[in-house]
């Protein structure tokens, strides 16, 4: 249980961290102005100069719908509807992933049928859907509940990111934080992610939502994972990476880049 508490403090501590060069592409900058500051060493955190972010105020809100006594998932979704849409009053005063914003705005808490079914959204690829995720994979660690995580974590992704390069993003960091508590090895992480994307497919078309939307960037998402897993040699799951001799601010903004194309 300490494990998982770190876990959430540490992963809002460092999204407060990222959140002051949110909109700063360039790693040398981030690194230039950190060393102005002082150094990571120096730095005191405190909640008026290092605010909590919208990423980490929407993880902590879907850390506690997952801990509320619910009968079945359906139910689970509602009260993330609900939390979500309370969400956004506490997100007054700061600068909230534009797609999270609509998202929200799309949900329906007094729906009791509908009411985490949002519109397909050509825009919902943003990183919202993947740092509120991680606390469903600790909710769900187990192997054998492996099928739980896929669908909660489909659903709570695509109810702000309703596009699969948004919700594939909140699949991936409960998949990898169940197998950070598993203790799986780190190379094997992303060959079983692609193991596990037939199962995200499936999930998809038993729900009928949105599937011919849905599949060009689908393909993109697994296609830019394998180009990825092949660039480091690691597509076995069990062979070492390799990484440029070089391998700095610059070389990983190169890199980032050309996987974004």
């Amino acid at each position: 249980m300490e494990k998982f508490q770190a876990a959430m403090v540490l992963g809002a501590v460092g999204d407060a961290l990222g959140s002051r060069w949110q909109t700063c592409s360039s790693g040398s900058q981030i690194q230039q102005e950190l060393r102005a500051l002082g150094g990571l060493a120096a730095l005191k955190l405190d909640a008026e100069h290092w605010p909590l972010s919208d990423g980490a105020l929407m993880h902590m809100t879907t850390a506690e719908a997952l801990i509320t006594d619910y009968w079945c998932l359906e139910d689970l979704y509602r009260e993330l509807v609900r939390l979500y849409v309370e969400a956004m009053v506490s997100l007054q005063g700061r600068v909230p992933e534009p797609s999270t914003v609509e998202g929200c705005a799309n949900l329906k808490p007094h729906n009791f049928l509908l009411a985490w079914h949002t519109p397909f959204n050509e825009k919902g690829s943003g990183h919202g859907a993947a740092t509120k995720a991680m606390c469903i994979g600790m909710r769900y660690w187990q192997p054998e509940r492996l099928h739980t995580l896929v669908e909660v974590s489909i659903e709570a992704g695509r109810m702000t990111h309703n596009h699969p390069i948004g919700f594939l993003g909140s699949l991936c960091t409960a998949l990898f934080a169940s197998f950070a508590v598993q203790g799986r090895p780190l190379v094997s992480w992303g060959r079983e992610l692609l193991k596990t994307l037939p199962k995200a497919e499936e999930y998809c078309r038993k729900t009928i939502r949105h599937m011919a939307e849905y599949q060009e960037t689908w393909f993109y998402f697994e296609a830019k994972w394998q180009f990825y897993l092949e660039e480091r040699g690691i597509e076995d799951g069990q062979s070492k990476p390799s990484f440029p001799e070089r391998y700095d601010a610059d070389e990983t903004d190169r890199e980032r880049a050309v996987l974004q194309v």
